[in-house]
């Protein structure tokens, strides 16, 4: 089995380079890469790592497409997530922008062992500004610290490239300066042209990035501020309601359960007996209800960590994981990685998907797992203030990653141990294919598939707020 899948890696990083070569590169050197086109198909979607992305790294699925740029060229790895807004304008200037970044960072890993990921978030605002911010990293061995990136596009909705001098007022914009200066701490001999060029409107104001190490100490990181409309008032030239000002997000509370669906009495575990807790994130997706037959059929329960802002899309499917005996449970609104931000956005992230859960179940749960796992004093305290326990895994079976089943199925059950948290994600039509093997077998091995809070409470034990768990 091993052998058959490094035969199968290698012969998709063999063919992904030719064909990266041949469209990417063309028959030139950089300089064409350079002048590269959207028409130029440097960007091709690959099936087996493009299926369907869903948009969950933008706060509200705003855009009705993305794309996914995946690119290995010797030790060089790119990865870059990007929306099709609907806008040319702003879609080409995207486009090129991925293009030449790739270019650049390539050229500039030398040969060396790099990476460059991306990610964006999308923003409309009254139907009429629409916005993009592109953020990513560029790291490897060989660089001292990691490469912050960042790039914002804005627009009309319906068509048309909008620049900082068609929002704010020409008399303004040296004040818009200085607020930004002295709300970011940066340092006045260090401001130039290019100063305000990160900006995006968003729902709640005008916010302005600025790039790591470029307008102070690289300690501070990337910096942002974010100036209500109420606050920029006649300093406006766009056409928004300036009365809008940030919603006070700490304000948000869990509401009270209500009855919604029906809740299955389960059999309780038999303590004596191994047990494992399959869970599956980011979802609901598209492969669910399969993966809900293949439990129908076989027996045992899951626990689904769902995202907040993909319910809506789905809520037949996450009424249906409840009445059949599944556990719901959240993984933020957008997968924000939460240990990036702010104690109120941490709230905001966790409260929204809970009362989400809340209104379409009659539910609240006390469990959540943090995006990409991370964890940290801050997202610890507010959990716990919150009732909420962390999730994380002790399996990792990098189903997202290979998007093969055999793989999948091989890494599922290859440290096969009672207590153990497995982590899959449903959102892969292959991680599905693999779990009509996975969850037999583990039933024939002996294992009793159990949520993950009737493993944490086998023994007699409580689940503790604020507390992380890998296993039992």
């Amino acid at each position: 089995m091993r052998e058959k899948l490094l035969q199968k890696k290698y012969l998709f990083i063999v063919v992904l380079m030719i064909a990266m070569m041949s469209i990417f590169c063309g028959c030139g050197g950089p300089e064409q890469q350079e002048t590269a086109t959207p028409d130029d198909e440097a960007v091709t979607v690959f099936e087996e790592y493009i299926s369907e992305i869903e948009r969950y790294e933008t706060p509200d699925g705003i855009f009705r497409e993305e794309n996914r740029y995946v690119m290995v060229d010797g030790d060089f790895k790119a990865d870059i997530v990007y929306p099709v807004t609907g806008n040319e304008g702003v879609d080409r200037e995207i486009l090129s922008y991925v293009q030449h970044a790739v270019s650049r960072y390539n050229r500039e890993a030398g040969g060396n062992i790099a990476e460059l990921t991306m990610k964006y978030e999308g923003y409309i605002v009254n139907k009429q500004y629409m916005g993009v911010k592109m953020t990513g990293v560029f790291d490897g061995p060989f660089m001292a610290h990691p490469e912050d990136i960042l790039k914002t596009f804005n627009g009309m909705a319906d068509g048309g490239i909008v620049k900082i001098g068609d929002v704010i007022a020409a008399e303004s914009r040296e004040e818009l300066i200085e607020m930004t200066a002295d709300a970011t701490g940066a340092d006045h001999s260090l401001i130039d042209d290019g100063f305000l060029d990160n900006w995006n409107l968003t729902g709640r104001g005008l916010e302005i990035t600025l790039e790591r190490g470029k307008y102070g100490p690289m300690s501070d990181g990337t910096r942002s501020v974010l100036f209500t409309y109420a606050e920029l008032g006649s300093r406006m030239t766009a056409d928004i309601d300036t009365r809008k000002t940030i919603r006070n997000e700490t304000t948000e509370q869990i509401t009270a359960p209500a009855d919604k669906v029906t809740v299955p009495e389960l059999q309780r575990p038999d303590p004596d007996k191994p047990m494992i807790a399959l869970t599956f994130d980011d979802g609901p997706g598209a492969y669910t209800d399969r993966l809900l037959d293949i439990f129908q059929e076989h027996g045992g329960q899951a626990t689904f960590f769902l995202l907040g802002n993909k319910i809506d899309k789905r809520p037949e499917t996450v009424q249906r994981m409840i009445e059949e005996g599944h556990e719901v449970a959240g993984h933020s609104w957008s997968h924000k990685e939460l240990t990036k931000l702010t104690d109120k956005e941490i709230r905001s992230q966790l409260v929204k998907t809970n009362n989400k859960i809340n209104e379409l179940t009659g539910l609240t749960p006390v469990i959540m797992r943090p995006p990409y796992g991370s964890y940290n004093d801050n997202v610890r305290a507010v959990a716990k203030k919150l009732g909420l326990s962390a999730i994380n895994w002790n399996v990792d079976t990098l189903d997202w990653k290979y998007k093969d089943a055999d793989y999948v199925y091989d890494a599922a059950m290859k440290k096969l141990k009672d207590g153990n948290i497995i982590l899959f994600h449903d959102i892969h039509p292959t991680t599905v294919d693999a779990m009509e093997q996975v969850i037999p077998a583990l039933i024939e091995e002996g294992y009793q598939l159990v949520t993950v809070s009737q493993l944490l409470t086998a023994d007699g034990s409580e689940i503790v707020p604020g507390a992380l768990y890998y296993n039992r």
